[in-house]
């Protein structure tokens, strides 16, 4: 949630069982976040002048011919969240992105 905001996605909650593509530096404005629903694929092809393409995924790198094709599916692994007793995750997302907080108070 926070790479995607930070780079101006949306936010999902933990029972959407989507997955998001958000784009990291995007040169234009048309650029958007898509939102893929859970049994979706999305197969990505690249153009280049040099018939090479780099591809970066979580901190890796690979260098592959511009003919290749990536399929993007959401995982069949699922992450366990722990909910502690008195919490909810709009009051989390509230108190960590300060929403509805005043920011003249205390000037």
């Amino acid at each position: 949630t926070a790479y995607s905001l930070a780079c101006g996605g949306p936010i999902l909650t933990p029972r959407c069982r989507n997955f998001l593509l958000t784009p990291m530096a995007p040169h234009s404005l048309t650029v958007r976040a898509l939102v893929i629903p859970d049994d979706g694929v999305l197969t990505v092809a690249f153009r280049s002048r040099t018939g090479q393409v780099q591809i970066a995924l979580d901190g890796r790198s690979t260098t592959v011919p511009d003919t290749t094709l990536v399929a993007l599916r959401r995982s069949p692994m699922q992450v366990k969240i722990a909910k502690l007793p008195n919490s909810s995750y709009f009051r989390t997302l509230r108190d960590r992105l300060s929403w509805g907080v005043d920011r003249r108070e205390g000037l």
